[in-house]
């Protein structure tokens, strides 16, 4: 079984979390539930993780734990969610950074996004917008 890749962000804008994580056991959660963030403490990826954590600690009636395993481009943190048990305890909170950029730009990664996790949700999107000068004559990309 592979291990759930939760929370997903293409950006750090909105929010929502919902009853996104299912198990077969009937008794789940039974125990705190982890969210492995691959950031510092303090950042844009902390700030949004925590404001997750609480309403899906509500949702599913225990304690949400946010770790911050910052370093090396997000791969701490990943690694570490990678090594968790598969469980459903260990949520890792990840952007399109780590699942698509890192296997490029990392050949050696010790996890690997497609085999290591499964998604949960996508939980937020943020368009990006390419600006130029008005001087500049470029009207198209």
């Amino acid at each position: 079984m592979r291990k759930l890749l939760g929370l997903m962000l293409m950006g750090l804008l909105g929010a929502g979390a919902g009853p996104s994580v299912a198990q077969d056991a009937g008794d789940y959660p039974n125990k705190p539930v982890h969210i492995v963030v691959p950031y510092v403490a303090g950042g844009g990826g902390d700030i949004f993780a925590r404001r997750v954590a609480r309403p899906l600690a509500k949702e599913l009636g225990t304690e949400i734990v946010v770790e911050n395993r910052g370093g090396a481009g997000g791969n701490i943190g990943m690694q570490a969610a990678a090594s968790a048990a598969p469980d459903g305890y260990t949520i890792a909170f990840a952007l399109s950074a780590q699942l698509a950029l890192n296997p490029t730009m990392y050949p050696n990664m010790t996890w690997d996004p497609i085999e290591d996790f499964e998604p949960i949700t996508w939980l937020a999107w943020a368009p990006y917008v390419l600006v130029v000068h008005p001087s500049v004559p470029a009207k198209t990309v």
